[in-house]
């Protein structure tokens, strides 16, 4: 039988995410010190200003958020499957809720399209079952790591 501890198999794919995901966070909140700059936020619509300001409220908190996910993954703590599955439905959650509210607040530009929501879903409805019943998950994560104050 084959060793399933370890980073390997399908883990390989979540370890490339992991990795990739504060990146792409970052470059997603380098488009707003644009947006919020003198020349461009003034002339938004109130309902507009306030989809950008949570927008990058929200991706700033995910910024650091990702980065203890891969903290977590890199250390094999056993929080790091709960985690990963939370971030997938908050992403989801507030996805949703954008989309929305956009349509809503500003209906005559679309912010999020239904096709990438529905992609998030089907990423999630792969990724969280592997996450909770896949024995390798199951044998990697199994430290439990906290923050030692000296």
């Amino acid at each position: 039988m084959k060793n399933l501890k370890g980073i390997g198999g399908w883990l390989i794919l979540v370890a490339i995410s992991v990795v990739a995901t504060p990146f792409l966070v970052l470059f997603r909140l380098l488009i707003f010190p644009r947006v919020f700059s003198n020349e461009i936020f003034p002339l938004m619509s109130t309902g507009l200003k306030t989809l950008a300001i949570s927008e990058a409220l929200f991706f700033g908190v995910m910024f650091f958020v990702t980065i203890y996910i891969a903290w977590l993954f890199f250390s094999k703590d056993r929080r790091f499957p709960i985690w990963l599955i939370g971030v997938y439905l908050t992403l989801i959650t507030f996805n949703i809720i954008y989309f929305v509210s956009g349509t809503i607040l500003i209906p005559d530009q679309a912010l999020a399209w239904p096709f990438d929501i529905l992609a998030q879903m089907l990423g999630a409805a792969i990724w969280i079952p592997y996450l909770l019943k896949s024995k390798r998950v199951r044998l990697t994560f199994i430290e439990y790591r906290h923050f030692q104050y000296l």
